[in-house]
């Protein structure tokens, strides 16, 4: 089953919590914005395509939310269906580090990301 996470022609903030942030906006002609999600069920197993390299806590997510819809085991597999660059949650992306500065979409798009593939994980259970 597969899905559209639209993140929009937004911002990315460069540093950012640091004072010294720049923000450049990024259009369609610039960076992907629309990315494909799609999971397979095999038996009590399920596969979870993410397009873009999500921090391991988001992984984790990822794998609990499709474990609680049923499945025995939830393989989350990175740089499937387009890239969207490092994703880290909202406290990784406060940090400042390296993943949060390449997570284009801003503080939110972990939990869009999870949202996003825990749908298509509950759409082919």
């Amino acid at each position: 089953s597969s899905g559209a996470l639209d993140l929009g022609a937004v911002a990315t903030i460069l540093g950012a919590g640091a004072s010294d942030a720049q923000t450049i906006n990024l259009d369609s002609t610039m960076v992907d914005h629309v990315f494909h999600m799609s999971a397979v069920a095999l038996d009590d197993d399920v596969i979870s395509a993410v397009p873009g390299e999500p921090i391991h806590t988001l992984g984790f997510a990822i794998k609990k939310q499709g474990k609680d819809l049923g499945f025995a085991h939830v393989f989350v597999v990175g740089f499937a269906n387009g890239y969207m660059s490092y994703v880290t949650d909202k406290d990784e992306y406060k940090a400042d580090g390296y993943e949060a500065v390449a997570t284009f979409f801003g503080p939110d798009t972990g939990a869009r990301l999870v949202d996003a593939c825990v749908a298509r994980i509950a759409a082919v259970k």
